[in-house]
């Protein structure tokens, strides 16, 4: 049976390219189906709520999610009006220019 919830219900589905192979688009709706979809954006909206104007890397470590993940879920949260991009500054983690996020 397929999960949504506030995170959830409002995503793209399917969340892989046409140009995917078939075992992302697996992967995508597992991930969907069984509710990590959900869970990740709600510990990447709870980190972004905890450390407001942080990089998606820093995001990551400090919050000990995925990188991956963090760097997918923002933008899904963007879209939804959950958090937006702020200025960008040197990341503390990588010492590169990254975008910054905070929480609406």
């Amino acid at each position: 049976m397929l999960q949504a919830d506030m995170f959830t219900a409002d995503v793209p589905r399917p969340m892989s390219r046409r140009s995917d192979p078939q075992t992302s688009r697996i992967a995508a709706e597992r991930l969907w189906a069984s509710g990590e979809l959900g869970r990740q954006a709600k510990a990447v909206l709870e980190a972004v709520r905890r450390w407001p104007g942080s990089t998606a890397v820093e995001i990551a470590q400090w919050g000990q999610i995925d990188r991956y993940a963090v760097s997918r879920r923002l933008p899904e949260l963007q879209r939804k009006g959950q958090v937006r991009r702020t200025a960008p500054r040197d990341c503390t983690v990588n010492g590169r220019p990254q975008s910054t996020w905070r929480a609406t």
